[in-house]
Order: structure tokens, then sequence, then C-alpha cells
């Protein structure tokens, strides 16, 4: 409460580039007003700033009185020497995506890695990866990673264009009792080809990064295929599991599901996903009918 007796308003943001297109302010507001709780929620858009400094930002955002920010593309592992404590969950896994300001300090948790667990369930209780695919070994490429791991992938194939990001993601994987395998360009299709899963982790396909992140001739015998990217929800990508009669774990399963892990993060509540889902699906389809 604040001196006036009302209840003060939670203070939260999004820290990443090219952002101005995201509805994590629409979530987090609404979860708010669903919980009677007054919820503020900024973009900070470093798009365009060459000088910008996020350890500087997140100092900022705790000094201006924010209960926490969410983190994304491209800051999620530089993110993690910022915070002076980690949920040891992820401790192995070298990236964050939320970042919690309380008296006892700055703590680092990752709600990509949590919510793709989640989504993932409630999309194909049945369906587990066996040797999944992914390409793009950053943030959110990392979550999945563990995640895929977590969830009782036996060998877990990674590609980046990045061979020094690769492999330090497969080092960290090993380290936790993962089998991996470091794909390089010339073997993408094979690969992608007898795997049970592909999991775009890139950021192309995203408004402000058009285009295929993969070789066309690599889709068609995945029991299921994940994109991370939301902006637009029907990525080339997406789209081409499509053509292929590949099920779809789309990128608004993520928002959903990360999102509503980041809101308890912030705010103590629980929101059960089966309730919002159709308000968050009805944002999606709006925004991808023809203006």
């Amino acid at each position: 409460m604040d001196e006036t007796g009302e209840q003060a308003t939670i203070k939260l943001g999004l820290i990443g580039r090219g952002i101005s297109k995201s509805l994590a302010p629409r979530l987090h507001r609404w979860l708010g007003e669903q919980h009677g709780l007054p919820v503020s929620y900024d973009l900070i858009d470093t798009e365009g700033r060459r000088d910008f400094d996020l350890h500087a930002q997140i100092d900022r955002c705790a000094a201006a009185g924010y209960h926490g920010v969410n983190i994304t593309h491209p800051y999620k592992q530089s993110a993690i020497t910022a915070v002076s404590d980690i949920d040891p969950a992820i401790a192995n896994l070298g990236a964050i995506n939320t970042v919690i300001f309380s008296d006892h300090g700055i703590s680092g948790h990752n709600t990509d890695y949590s919510g793709f667990k989640r989504a993932v369930l409630d999309a194909f209780p049945n369906a587990r990866p066996v040797n999944p695919f992914i390409a793009g070994c950053g943030g959110v490429g990392r979550a999945v990673a563990f995640a895929l791991f977590d969830l009782g992938a036996q060998t877990i194939r990674i590609h980046d264009r990045d061979a020094g990001q690769m492999q330090r993601l497969a080092d960290d994987l090993v380290r936790s009792g993962a089998r991996i395998e470091t794909i390089d360009k010339i073997n993408v299709v094979e690969a992608m080809q007898t795997s049970s899963n592909i999991c775009n982790c890139t950021p192309v396909g995203m408004h402000n990064h058009p285009g295929m992140p993969l070789p066309i001739a690599g889709f068609g015998r995945q029991n299921w295929v994940f994109e991370a990217i939301y902006t637009p929800l029907k990525t080339e990508f997406a789209l081409q599991a499509e053509r292929s009669d590949i099920p779809v774990l789309y990128g608004s399963s993520l928002f959903l599901f990360q999102g509503l892990d980041a809101f308890e993060l912030f705010t103590g509540r629980t929101a059960t996903p089966e309730t919002i889902k159709p308000e968050v699906d009805s944002w999606f389809a709006a925004a991808s009918r023809p203006s």
C-alpha cells in the first residue's frame, strides 16, 4: 500500500531489441486486472541504441522501483552476469529471461525453460521428444535444449552458424548429462529429416528478421515442430511445417506459459492457463488478420 492506502502499482518491463510489437505488456496488464492488481509494463526497446549498457539499464530499473523485468533477444545470456542470485534450477542453463528486484538483491530466473516444458506437455503429452533438432543456440535455444533434456530426449542435435556459441551450449549440456550432436551446415538437412522434432530458436522469421531459418527439404518426418517466434505467429518456418502436415507448437504457447510463470514470480499470484488461453488466442487471431 502507498501513503494514501491504495495498492501501489506493480511496475514491470521488458528489455530487448526490436520489441515494439511485443504482446507482453498486454498480457501482464490483463493478468493484473484479473487479480485486482494495478500493473504497469514498459517496453525498453534498444533498437538503434549503439551505446546501450544492459547492466546499467537493469540498475536503473531497480532504482526506479521496478518489481521486475523480462529480458529478451539478444540479452538473455549477458543478463546472467547482472544479477546477484540465480535460481538453482537453472544454474547450468547459462541464460535468464526474468529479473526480480527485492530487498535481498537482484535474482535471475528462466521462464522460457519452465514455460516451454509446460507448453510441450500441454500440447503433446504423448509425443515426447526422442532426438530433437534445435536451430539457434542463444538464450531461447539454451532454455529449450535443457527443457528437452528434462523431458526425456535421448539425443539432442544442435546447430548454430556461430560455431563457438554452439560448442558452448554442447559443453554445458554434456556437463549436465545430456547426449549431444553438433550439426554443421552441410549436414543440417539429414539431421532434420532423421529427428523426432525441429525447434526454431533463431530470430529468423521475426517481423524485423524475415526469412526461412532452415532448408525446406528437411521437413516431413517429424512428430511435431516448435517455432519460438510469435511476431508474426505464422512465420515461414511454421507455414512450411503446416504444408508438410506436421503439428506445430507455435510461439504463442511459449508466450503464454512463460508469461504465466513470470507473472507468478513478479506477483506471487498463480493464473490457470485454461482461463487465460482463450483470451490470448483471440489476441493472436486479431493480430493475424489482414489490416
